[in-house]
């Protein structure tokens, strides 16, 4: 026997229990990732359950069926995914189900079914406190109808004070790939004459000057945001403004551009709802 191991050999009275455990230590000599088991068995015919530190080994994944007596460990960095050696004090349990028990309704299919319904309950919940699911496809369901729902975000503009035609200051840049779902305006002191307001966007490229391309900053509306004299916000205009452009590349830059000032308009707000 390797040093640093220990064998498990059960029994009730005469007859021999249905598995042989074994577990090995990893001493301050190391141990490389071939595992020399002390019985053997079956190849390819599940009769091993492994665990490092605990942690339950998947066969073809977490380690590899070499032959009668061989496995090799196949650790890996989560993070990485690159291969891992065994440390000092890493503890590896080896239980060896033997092939005569297999049956069906034989103590290994009732330890494999209860391991697996273990595993089951817990995938029907996402944390231990929370109440689980009815079933696991529920459960999938969920998680499913979570990542198709779309996400929301918004760039706000506030132009302050007394609003100045042309275009405005502030060029925000929006880092995601979306879908402009709808632009709303909306004032502190209503002008007495109609205010038009474009909200522009140019890519990255072109707004670092890198792109040959021979767009510049474009108009995303076919019509535009218009805030009636009188009227507080666009949700009340006459006419609804209409998106041209509704796509959106990652880092591109928006910006307003006031065509029209109403008369004694004062403190402007801009909302452009992007899907993403």
């Amino acid at each position: 026997m390797a040093k640093g191991t220990k064998m498990i050999l059960n029994r009730y009275g005469s007859k021999e229990q249905d598995f042989v455990d074994q577990v090995i230590v990893v001493g301050p000599e190391g141990h490389d990732l071939y595992i020399t088991l002390d019985h053997a068995y079956e190849v390819g015919m599940n009769q091993l359950d492994v665990h490092l530190n605990g942690q339950w080994l998947a066969s073809g994944g977490g380690y590899e069926e070499i032959d009668a007596y061989t496995i090799r460990l196949d650790l890996r960095d989560p993070a990485t995914g690159l291969p891992v050696q065994l440390e000092e004090g890493d503890e590896i349990h080896i239980r060896n189900w033997f092939r005569s028990t297999g049956g069906v309704g034989s103590s290994v299919d009732r330890y494999r079914l209860a391991k697996l319904e273990e595993e089951i309950m817990k995938a029907r919940k996402l944390l231990e406190t929370d109440s689980d699911f009815g079933s696991l496809d529920q459960r999938l369901d969920h998680i499913q109808q979570n990542l198709a729902e779309v996400s929301q975000k918004v760039i706000v503009y506030v132009i302050p004070s007394k609003v100045k035609p042309g275009v405005q200051k502030v060029e925000i840049r929006f880092p995601f790939k979306g879908t402009i779902a709808g632009v709303y305006a909306s004032c502190r002191v209503p002008g007495s004459t109609p205010t038009e307001l474009a909200v522009e966007k140019i890519s990255q490229d072109d707004f670092d000057g890198l792109s040959p391309a021979p767009f510049g900053w474009q108009n995303i509306f076919s019509h535009n945001l218009i805030l009636d004299a009188g009227e507080k916000s666009t949700r009340t205009a006459a006419a609804q403004p209409v998106i041209g452009i509704p796509d959106v590349q990652p880092n591109d830059h928006f910006r307003v551009n006031v065509l029209q000032l109403g008369t004694g308009l004062e403190d402007v707000t801009v909302e452009v709802v992007i899907n993403v």
